[in-house]
């Protein structure tokens, strides 16, 4: 996947876990975060994604129960 197109797909996944209504749904997403996540850290721990960590700090301090409980399940 192009680099533009990587960076588009996470916007749009970090984007959508906070839009999504529907706690199943938002819950695969934080699934799918999650694993990309992982994908982007390198063989030297080097995270390809820095954004994820700034976003999950956001959520886990915001004052949505929501957002909490999708920044708990995209660290775990």
């Amino acid at each position: 996947i192009p680099p533009e197109s990587q960076t588009e797909l996470k916007k749009q996944l970090l984007v959508s876990v906070q839009n999504e209504q529907s706690d199943s749904i938002r819950r695969k997403i934080c699934e799918v975060i999650a694993e990309v996540a992982r994908n982007l850290i390198d063989d030297d721990g080097n995270n390809q994604w820095p954004e994820i960590l700034q976003f999950l700090f956001q959520c886990a301090n915001g004052p949505l129960p929501t957002l909490k409980e999708s920044a708990l399940r995209i660290f775990t």
